[in-house]
């Protein structure tokens, strides 16, 4: 009190006094001296303006920021509202950001729509800072015009993760913008476990691409509270043959202790890739349970049973083929499909039945593997000139030995057909 009394009449003394009194003020502890450069600021800001020490008010504005002081937010918030400095203004927010003081919101705000790039930045963080809910409506509404200042929105709310910034980041999963929508998923699995709860409210929209989004995500977080959701989303006759994969393969990511039997119902799903993302949520939570589920429905060797079998080759699921292995329906039923599967699959599996003391079942396969294919080579082409000259030249010279081709020609409708010379 004494010390701002004496700062009241400083004024009325020479600049030699004047300047001397500030510099012994400046060498003071910061707690004393910030708080009565604020005030001289403030209360006398003609006078601080002549002064050479306070002109610049660079060094003060930082050290009201270090010293984090909601004393100084009324001083600071006049200051920028007179200053026509942007680099000033541009250090002010920033202070105004590091005190953190709610009520600096609306001056804040007000930056975030400035014409200075610098100010948005500054005012963005600010608000980062501030953390309050309001102010995370307020940066939520300054998104959608610029991607770089959306990103550091993004990134703010996960890092205040209050129920405003989840809300905010899980309204991203619906963006038309696929890069904004795949930062806010990293974000969203960053924050982990927290952020589940609200996922889960997505499954019960009726938006197949929504859903799929939050599948995915749900999938790479790996909580095991998000098993029942997607269960009882399956449970209610999904339409969407890209949602039921989509729920079959986050299945596939989360640890499944109890009702894991029902991933069987996926198997008899009427479309190929859905039953194959069942399959491989069966192996991933394989038990007896499960491949006791699966003998069953196969028993029967109906158009289900044969459709499992096929799903089951195909999508290489090692613990459920092995399982069956040893059944004769299943081997009958396994045997239809295995010749015409890859040959990368058959040995593959040729291995495991080896590796098992399953030769019979191993040597039903060695024969598959010795068919020989008659390859083709065919050309399609719409080119009139490509389909004249494939047409009329009955040999064709690959920089090697001249040698003909076994070419079938059919000309695209429209042009006339000319049986080549050759066969």
């Amino acid at each position: 009190m004494k010390a701002q009394l004496v700062l009241s009449h400083l004024g009325e003394v020479d600049k030699k006094t004047q300047n001397r009194l500030l510099y012994e003020l400046t060498r003071g502890e910061v707690s004393f001296s910030i708080p009565l450069l604020l005030y001289l600021l403030a209360d006398q800001p003609e006078l601080a303006a002549e002064l050479p020490k306070i002109k610049g008010k660079q060094y003060l504005i930082q050290l009201a920021g270090e010293l984090r002081s909601d004393d100084s937010t009324q001083a600071l918030m006049n200051l920028v509202a007179g200053s026509q400095d942007e680099a000033e203004i541009k250090l002010v927010l920033e202070t105004l950001g590091l005190i953190g003081d709610p009520e600096t919101i609306n001056v804040l705000t007000d930056y975030l729509y400035a014409a200075n790039q610098d100010l948005i930045i500054a005012a963005v963080q600010a608000l980062g800072q501030v953390g309050t809910p309001t102010a995370m409506h307020r940066l939520a509404e300054r998104m959608g015009t610029d991607n770089e200042r959306d990103f550091m929105i993004l990134s703010i709310f996960a890092d205040v993760q209050d129920q405003v910034s989840l809300e905010k980041l899980n309204e991203t999963l619906r963006s038309h913008y696929a890069h904004i929508r795949t930062y806010a998923k990293q974000e969203i699995i960053r924050i982990g476990a927290k952020a589940v709860p609200i996922l889960m409210e997505n499954l019960l929209v009726d938006d197949p691409d929504f859903q799929i989004h939050t599948l995915n995500v749900l999938g790479d977080i790996g909580d095991e509270s998000a098993i029942m959701p997607i269960r009882k989303m399956l449970g209610r006759d999904q339409k969407s043959a890209n949602v039921r994969f989509a729920a079959y393969e986050t299945l596939a990511l989360l640890p499944l202790r109890k009702g894991a039997y029902t991933l069987t119902v996926g198997l008899t799903d009427k479309e190929d890739h859905v039953c194959i993302a069942a399959a491989r949520a069966i192996e991933r939570n394989y038990s007896e349970i499960m491949v006791a589920g699966v003998k069953n429905l196969l028993m029967e060797k109906d158009d289900d049973a044969h459709n499992i079998t096929k799903i089951i080759v195909n999508g290489q699921v090692d613990k459920i083929f092995m399982s069956l292995a040893g059944e004769p329906y299943f081997q009958e039923m396994a045997m239809v499909y295995l010749p015409h599967a890859h040959q990368d699959i058959r040995k593959h599996y040729q291995e495991l039945l080896k590796n098992s003391g399953m030769d019979d079942f191993a040597r039903l396969l060695v024969g598959t593997e010795e068919v020989s294919v008659k390859r083709k080579v065919v050309a399609v082409d719409d080119s009139r000139m490509i389909l004249n000259i494939s047409t009329r030249l009955p040999c064709m010279n690959w920089g090697m030995n001249r040698s003909c081709l076994n070419f079938r020609h059919r000309p695209l409708s429209g042009l006339r057909k000319r049986n080549p010379p050759w066969s």
